[in-house]
């Protein structure tokens, strides 16, 4: 079921048949040996996918506040997203509540 035709930048002695390179991504590198079977493979491709999207969304929010803030638009305590962590740290605790409470029931 595997094949030694691929090849990529680096030589993979063990590719599996199922990637042909006609997927997004299949470079002919795989080394790990993850994607052995297909179904696996396909879980890993669709988590790929999900976490794509979510560096997507990350990217947005952390330009926004600063674009917003540089506009005039809206004013943030804190507009860089690296010190927002250290600017709620400074907060009082009930000023927290909202966060805690969204958190809790996001994550029950």
């Amino acid at each position: 079921m595997e094949s030694n035709v691929r090849g990529g930048l680096v030589h993979c002695p063990y590719y599996p048949a199922h990637l042909n390179g006609q997927l997004p991504g299949d470079y002919g590198f795989h080394l790990a040996g993850l994607g052995k079977d297909p179904l696996s493979w396909q879980r890993y491709f669709n988590f790929e996918i999900l976490h794509t999207r979510w560096a997507m969304l990350a990217a947005v929010g952390v330009v926004t506040p600063e674009l917003l803030d540089a506009a005039g638009a809206f004013n943030f305590a804190e507009r860089v997203w690296w010190r927002v962590g250290y600017s709620k740290l400074q907060a009082r605790v009930h000023d927290l509540f909202p966060y805690l409470f969204w958190i809790t029931v996001f994550l029950t």
